[in-house]
């Protein structure tokens, strides 16, 4: 493999390219600017402003307060430490008294997602709960479930239950609320972002308008990977093939029947096999006594996806939440929906191998499968391969990684498609950047010694460097340049894994 470091100092501002920008925006540009491309990426980059910078005359909150973009669009408590303090009082809403709990945001990122005040004048009862990260939203959220009946769309939020429906915002009627992504966004701006407790709309807030909905709702599903060349939504696990031998054994320790990690996250994805969306009790809120006794503050019981209904192949009861991607998993520092890890992908891991998910009712599916049981502990995985929670999490991280170059790779050609229409540059190169960071800090993070993949993470790191500097450059880049990167990012995503779906 080449050690070459990609040179993307700066883009050339040459004459040429200004008299092509010139052109660009003449009167003969202008009959091309409906073009797909074109209207897509000035709605992307509308739906970006609006999540970063909209505080919809509410408390100050914006939606990247508590979804960083760096930071895959979530918050741990870890982000939240290194905040500035304009930063932090909103995070904390400081200037809404009782809107969040104090101890459980500083402690366990979790935020208050149901108080308010129903139709009826009654209180919501209160539910805690993580900050979710936005990746592959429009993967991982489409209602291809039979268990989600209704014209209800997507299924957001960790129980399926986050997007607000027949019309109700938190005692506030509004025609948007029907369960979708647009919906979720003016159930959030009502619960998150309100000036008061009373949550009068026009006075404590304003809902987005039909506009920056449109925009919330691409710039959303523009986020994270895509489909796969062949139509699937993840790789074929069986079919990537990784160079390190210690990432294949971990991949076969993921696809074992001791483990059962691939049946409920088939390929790695948020499907429990070929269905979406699906919640089951894994016993993470079995957690909430230990938690409450780590941070001092009782956390109230979350009832979860009481709203689905009960099926004898997949028993919900209570606390019942949504499969999430192990795709985008290592990129975060915060598992579950009460912050039940707060450490690496490895610990998440280890939980399954725990009292609190064996005696779950979801793990009652695995063991009544008429397949050979789920191991009890980890000490059982060792038996069949030595080190195997370290080798599968070295497995989980390479996975992320490639994802995440794949993800880079799709916004460069992006970028140079943008380049083609005269649009701006600036948000798929920085999310590239993003992107590559994400390689870097999730193989340094692995158990393994030696760590696999190390040089390509430090390459990684070189070229997310030089990318992110690109995307605050303001000036267009030249498409050779672009094409440079794309062959660098190419390099590196196969030095970690190959597969019949993806060719150079």
């Amino acid at each position: 493999m080449s050690q070459k470091i990609l040179n993307l100092s700066r883009c050339k501002r040459t004459l040429q390219v200004g008299l092509g920008l010139l052109a660009l925006l003449s009167l003969p540009f202008r009959a091309h600017a409906q073009s797909s491309v074109l209207k897509q990426a000035l709605l992307v980059d509308e739906g970006f402003r609006v999540f970063t910078e909209e505080t919809f005359e509410g408390n100050g909150r914006k939606c990247s307060t508590c979804h960083i973009p760096e930071a895959n669009y979530s918050i741990s408590p870890v982000e939240i430490a290194a905040l500035n303090e304009q930063d932090r009082a909103l995070v904390f809403a400081e200037n809404v008294p009782g809107l969040e709990e104090p101890a459980l945001v500083s402690e366990l990122a979790l935020f208050e997602t149901k108080g308010g005040v129903k139709p009826d004048g009654e209180h919501a009862k209160s539910e805690f709960r993580g900050s979710m990260t936005l990746a592959a939203i429009d993967l991982t959220v489409r209602n291809s479930n039979p268990l989600f009946p209704g014209p209800f769309g997507p299924q957001l939020g960790w129980a399926g239950d986050a997007s607000p429906r027949d019309g109700i915002h938190h005692g506030n009627r509004d025609a948007n609320a029907d369960g979708s992504i647009r919906g979720f966004a003016n159930g959030a701006i009502a619960q998150h972002s309100t000036k008061s407790l009373a949550r009068i709309v026009g006075t404590d807030f304003r809902f987005a308008t039909d506009a920056e909905l449109d925009a919330l709702d691409a710039f959303q599903r523009w986020l994270g990977r895509r489909s796969t060349p062949s139509g699937g939504k993840e790789f074929g696990l069986a079919e990537l093939t990784f160079a390190d031998a210690r990432i294949e054994q971990g991949k076969a320790v993921y696809r074992s029947r001791q483990a059962t990690c691939n049946d409920c996250h088939t390929n790695g994805g948020a499907s429990f096999g070929s269905v979406n969306n699906v919640n089951l009790n894994t016993g993470a809120e079995a957690e909430r006594e230990r938690l409450s006794e780590e941070t001092g503050v009782c956390i109230p019981e979350d009832e979860g996806a009481l709203n689905t209904p009960p099926s004898a192949a997949v028993p919900i009861a209570h606390g019942a939440f949504n499969i999430q991607s192990l795709i985008e998993a290592p990129r975060k520092r915060a598992f579950f929906h009460n912050g039940a890890v707060i450490t690496d992908i490895e610990e998440a891991a280890s939980f399954y191998f725990t009292d609190s998910f064996l005696n779950s009712p979801s793990n009652v599916v695995v063991a009544t499968a008429n397949l050979p049981g789920h191991c009890a502990s980890v000490e059982c995985l060792d038996e069949i391969t030595p080190h195997a929670l370290e080798k599968l999490g070295g497995f989980l991280r390479s996975l992320s990684a490639f994802y995440s170059l794949v993800d880079c790779e799709r916004l460069i050609v992006e970028s140079m498609d943008r380049l083609e229409v005269g649009a701006g540059v600036k948000i798929p190169l920085q999310h590239c950047g993003f992107a590559l960071y994400d390689v870097r800090n999730v193989l340094r993070g692995a158990h393994l010694e030696p760590q696999p993949f190390a040089a390509i993470a430090d390459r990684a790191l070189e070229l997310a460097r030089i990318v992110e500097a690109e995307a605050q450059s303001e000036g267009l880049c030249d498409v050779s340049r672009l094409s440079e990167a794309l062959d660098t990012v190419r390099e590196l995503r196969d030095a970690i894994a190959t597969t019949p779906e993806l060719t150079k």
